[in-house]
């Protein structure tokens, strides 16, 4: 309960803030006008919101589709009370004056740690010939919500590149993220567990040049570059595939041509059964010796039905002293189980896992969806590298592989017994050999000292505080990157090359109905 004011009361000793009392860009009117007193406020407390549903002739009721809230309207009921005609029209231009500006930040008394923003459209009708009056003060919010003043700040708590926010506002909040380098950088990323993703600069962008037999180049030499709109092309083997996991399983039936949102590509023919997991695979050989390589395939993979239960492989596959076949690494997307709301990708080197990325299951997933681009396996030495399209990356060492070379690349589309298949499509697939080169190092997007910000409600990106909108990928899921109430994790990653890791940080408001 607020306590009763007396509107004849009027102090002219210290001050006493009524409860209600409003701040106005940092200025207490109660305190810069004299004789003015604020009485109470008015539409904060309700909030009204618009729904837009979809009615059929043939269904009762309605199906909704969003809500969208409405701007709100704040009164601030006053009083003015002045000794003379000269001093009531003084302050009332004091007044005046300090709601003159628009977008004003309004804080009131009972609530000093938020704020609204708001313009003053309206005032009461005053009656005239008096000094002491009684009137409203109408403020237009445009942004209906109300914002914490203290900006938080958050840095990874392990010292590693895991940002956890526990976020304490009852509407979602767009924060601010940001990345000092130490060291030379083509990109940094921020991969948010709802499956929105912000990347900044050049996922491609190699550490510098190398030479091959006398010839410098940006690029490694490229082994083979198909693409798969038309069909399998030559040079590919049926069913031979050397997997890496999902066993029993059958490599059995053909590919055929599929158009989707993503392309055209092939896809395991419909009606081929089996137990366990069972499709076709494609197996090409090459004979390059290959040690160090980078493939470079993209894909559609998503399971937007709850019975979908697909996997997808990609083997690296290199043949030891004896003959014997050997998988040098690999991926294995999968979905196993219809209450998973995930799809999952499987990370493997020299014949054993080392990671997992999962992300959502839905068609329009940033990982191998209808928005996604291309995926990376490498080898570098014995780092491994795996990067995924929405920003998720994986190096790990595993020693041992380093002069084991490539001799074959497969591929394995497949379903699990009579569920249905999920979307599951080879587009395209490239391999290059980068071994015995020799380096050359190149200035790179970002270096010692640079800093990086991407403020995620208006999309603007900057390095070193300067507007820099080219730095952001088309993909970015600037919509969906929102802090939601409860606990958020957030990994940062970057270029897989780069010797320091960013310190990242992040910064929001809490956001109030």
């Amino acid at each position: 309960m607020y306590e009763f004011i007396d509107t004849t009361d009027c102090p002219t000793g210290g001050l006493t803030l009524p409860a209600e009392a409003v701040q106005v860009n940092g200025v207490w009117l109660d305190a810069a006008v004299s004789g003015f007193r604020t009485l109470y406020t008015t539409g904060r407390e309700r909030i009204a919101a618009e729904v837009t549903d979809l009615a059929s002739s043939t269904r009762d009721g309605s199906t909704f589709q969003r809500r969208r809230f409405l701007p709100r309207t704040i009164a601030v009921g006053f009083q003015l009370l002045a000794d003379s005609a000269e001093e009531f029209r003084r302050e009332f231009d004091r007044l005046n004056g300090l709601l003159a500006a628009p977008q004003l930040r309004l804080i009131f008394a009972d609530e000093p740690d938020r704020f609204y923003t708001g313009t003053k459209t309206g005032l009461s009708r005053l009656p005239g010939g008096r000094n002491q009056v009684t009137g409203e003060i109408e403020f237009y919010c445009a942004d209906p919500f109300k914002y914490a003043v203290e900006e938080k700040t958050v840095t990874p708590s392990d010292g590693g590149s895991t940002l956890a926010v526990d976020y304490a506002g009852t509407y979602p909040a767009f924060p601010t993220l940001r990345a000092n380098l130490r060291g030379d950088c083509g990109f940094v990323s921020f991969l948010h567990d709802n499956g929105s993703c912000i990347l900044i600069g050049d996922e491609d962008e190699a550490d510098g040049t190398y030479t091959y037999s006398g010839a410098q180049t940006t690029r490694s030499t490229t082994v083979f570059s198909d693409n798969f709109s038309a069909g399998v092309p030559d040079g590919w083997t049926l069913n031979r595939a050397n997997l890496v996991l999902h066993r029993p399983n059958a490599q059995t039936g053909q590919f055929v041509v599929k158009n989707t949102q993503k392309g055209a590509g092939i896809a395991p023919e419909a009606g081929t059964t089996g137990e366990g997991w069972h499709g076709p695979s494609i197996t090409k050989q090459v004979w390059s010796g290959a040690k160090d390589f980078r493939l470079k395939f993209s894909h559609l993979f998503a399971a937007p039905e709850v019975s979908d239960l697909c996997a997808f492989q990609v083997a690296v596959t290199g043949t030891d002293e004896s003959g014997e076949r050997r998988n040098i690494c690999g991926m294995s997307y999968y979905r196993i189980s219809n209450g998973d709301p995930h799809c999952h990708a499987g990370l493997f080197a020299g014949g054993e896992g080392v990671g997992k990325i999962s992300f959502p299951r839905g068609l329009t997933n940033r990982a191998a969806g209808v928005l996604s681009g291309e995926t990376i396996v490498a080898r570098n030495g014995s780092t491994f590298t795996f990067g995924l399209p929405n920003g998720a990356w994986r190096s790990v060492v595993v020693p041992g592989l380093e002069e084991l070379a490539v001799t074959e690349v497969s591929f394995f589309l497949a379903r699990y017994g009579t569920a249905t298949a999920g979307k599951n499509v080879l587009l395209s697939a490239r391999l290059t050999d980068s071994t015995d080169k020799t380096f050359h190092d190149l200035p790179n997007l970002f270096s010692a000292g640079d800093v990086v910000a991407a403020d995620c409600r208006s999309g603007a990106v900057t390095v070193n505080g300067s507007p820099n909108p080219g730095m952001g990928a088309l993909g970015n899921a600037w919509e969906t990157f929102v802090l939601s109430p409860g606990v958020n994790q957030i990994a940062c990653v970057c270029s897989p090359w780069a010797a320091q890791t960013p310190d990242y940080s992040l910064k929001y408001r809490e956001v109030f109905v």
